[in-house]
């Protein structure tokens, strides 16, 4: 059912008292006494009995405000796992976490039926969030969508264009999946192939043909329902005048699959550096991929006490290099958190660094944008964030209140990394996707034509030595 993604716990240490929140994907312990630091070895998994070629790696992850996640990562497929936590005299202090197999490496190809994956994952959790899929889905009634007829006005607008536009056209059969491109610059395909080969190990895909944009803006913009009907167009970002399906950005996805040091749990733990002992200013670096990226820059360069915003990269703007410039030296993620707020100011689309911001514990003054990501829907303004005009034309004033009301401020910042916990999991991320596959196919004119042409390729999987057992079956309790 899952694989080493969704494998994570998060716990707060008190030894008086515990409740579990969530399911055996994301378990949270609410502790209440004291917050120093925990050694990983607290923690131990615990395979069944006679499950031999289980494998498991594993890290700590500290937060610094009394609260730990413990990753931990499949090598090999397991039947299920215990998690023991105990006392540093290694008595154990509670039953142990059963975990209820099968886990698999995401290298395994063991998918389930989409509607029984999307069950047994809980997906009905994350209603709120797959709603705003229901707004963008009643556009077509079900079963209208001829995809002959998408291809070639897609074609017209956009595939004529290739150096304008770039997609591709993903054509799934019996879950194996193949594609043919459209543009010169094609090479962010690879991001949206390993999306696709990773959900189709763990669900099986419905059969349909589907058109995805690799490019950043939306194609499906209002403008064009002046000579075509909505085309159902797959996009990593959405906006206020286009009806484009938004996915998971390629941020998100390639961060969830390369389980590295840029994922969203990795990214809790960059709040070492309390809130009294940061610097008491706004922070933001980035390149010059918008007019508002530049206003920023001089904004701070009026009130270098209250804001440092510098660029990176010129791009854009090459000719403003002596008026906004010089490029400074790009700095870690990991170090805005020196900095009490933080700025999200759009680039040419979204700033899809925010859900890293959200995972920190600084403030963040995001601009209100006419770009959203998937997860937007369900970002409240003075709830997750301080809103920002687009001009911003009150930043400043802003910043000064955020400085004013420090209480208010974190509630706010705690909101924020409830928020990236509840929305965005890899569970979470990836029943919006099954859900984004089941209301496609179910929009698709049946019986699908198949279309054979020679320009297909086979998107390739990555072959991998791990253990795979699919026909793995859940021990009991007796058996750990």
């Amino acid at each position: 059912l899952i694989s080493h993604q969704l494998l994570f716990l998060v716990m707060e240490f008190d030894f008086h008292h515990y409740h579990c929140l969530f399911d055996t994907y994301f378990c949270n312990y609410l502790m209440k006494m004291d917050k120093k630091s925990v050694d990983s070895n607290v923690f131990r998994i615990l395979p069944s009995s006679s499950d031999s070629n289980c494998v498991v790696h594993s890290r700590l992850i500290d937060c610094y405000d009394g609260m730990y996640i413990f990753l931990f990562d499949v090598q090999a497929s397991c039947a299920n796992l215990a998690i023991d936590i105990q006392s540093t005299t290694g008595k154990s202090l509670l039953n142990p976490l059963l975990l209820e197999g099968p886990l698999h490496p995401e290298q395994c190809e063991c998918p389930i039926p989409i509607e029984e994956w999307f069950v047994k994952a809980k997906c009905d959790e994350f209603t709120y969030l797959l709603s705003s899929l229901n707004e963008s889905f009643l556009q077509w009634d079900k079963g209208v969508i001829e995809i002959t007829k998408v291809l070639k006005e897609a074609y017209s607008m956009w595939g004529v264009h290739n150096r304008s536009h770039s997609y591709v056209h993903y054509k799934i059969r019996d879950n194996t999946i193949f594609r043919q491109t459209f543009g010169e610059y094609c090479d962010f395909k690879m991001f949206s192939d390993e999306m696709l080969v990773s959900i189709s190990r763990k669900f099986i895909l419905p059969d349909m043909d589907f058109l995805l944009n690799l490019g950043d803006w939306p194609l499906m913009t209002m403008n064009h329902l002046k000579v075509v009907s909505p085309l159902p167009i797959l996009s990593w970002c959405g906006s206020n005048n286009s009806l484009d399906i938004v996915l998971p950005t390629y941020e998100m996805m390639h961060s969830i699959l390369r389980n590295g040091a840029d994922n969203i749990f990795v990214a809790q733990g960059w709040r070492s550096i309390a809130w009294e002992e940061k610097e008491n200013k706004a922070f933001w670096r980035g390149r010059d991929s918008s007019k508002e990226r530049l206003l920023l820059v001089n904004i701070s360069r009026d009130y270098p006490d209250l804001l440092d915003a510098k660029l990176t990269h010129f791009f854009f703007f090459t000719d403003k290099v002596d008026v906004y410039g010089p490029p400074v030296h790009n700095i870690a993620m990991s170090k805005f958190f020196e900095f009490k707020y933080q700025i999200s100011v759009d680039g040419t689309v979204a700033a899809y660094r925010l859900m890293y911001l959200l995972a920190g514990n600084s403030i963040i003054l995001k601009q209100d944008s006419i770009y959203y990501e998937h997860f937007y829907p369900v970002l409240k303004p003075w709830v997750h964030y301080v809103p920002v005009k687009r001009d911003l034309s009150d930043l400043i004033d802003q910043i000064q209140w955020s400085m004013n009301h420090p209480d208010q401020v974190k509630t706010i910042i705690k909101n924020a990394q409830n928020f990236v916990n509840s929305y965005l999991t890899p569970r979470a991320t990836y029943c919006y996707l099954a859900d984004v596959f089941k209301k496609y196919a179910e929009i698709l004119k049946k019986p699908l034509v198949n279309i054979n042409n020679e320009k297909f390729e086979s998107v390739p999987k990555t072959d991998s030595n791990v253990f795979c057992s699919c026909s793995n079956v859940a021990l009991k309790n007796d058996e750990l």
